[in-house]
């Protein structure tokens, strides 16, 4: 039994369909690629699943993306918030911004800070 590698596999896949495109028959293309149909069937269907395990990953990193690009707008907002605060105790200071940080203003962009409530 034949050890193929990773790469081995990816390129007599892509082989197998570029024949496949042009009308090779599936034996055929086996006998070309000096393996059987099983073989073929089995990278096939691991190919597949690999491909959805991408999809699903890059839908997942599209979401994180976006909760990052949210939590950077959000520091943005409470930094240009602080900057406008009055010199006081660092107490008042920490809990108003704090309560800027709080879910009711998570929708909050950097460019509507005027939502936010007076401090």
């Amino acid at each position: 039994m034949k050890k193929h590698s990773s790469i081995s596999i990816g390129e007599k896949l892509a082989t197998a369909e570029a024949l496949a495109q042009r009308g090779v028959a599936q034996k055929d293309i086996c006998k070309q690629l000096g393996i059987s149909v099983m073989t073929l069937h089995r990278w096939r269907k691991r190919s597949s699943a690999s491909t959805g395990i991408a999809q699903s990953l890059r839908v997942e990193n599209d979401r994180l993306r976006k909760i990052a690009i949210e939590i950077l707008l959000r520091i943005q907002a409470i930094e240009e918030a602080s900057a406008e605060l009055p010199r006081r105790r660092s107490q008042t200071a920490a809990a108003d911004l704090i309560a800027l940080m709080s879910p009711k203003h998570a929708g909050a962009s950097a460019d509507r800070v005027e939502d936010m409530p007076a401090l």
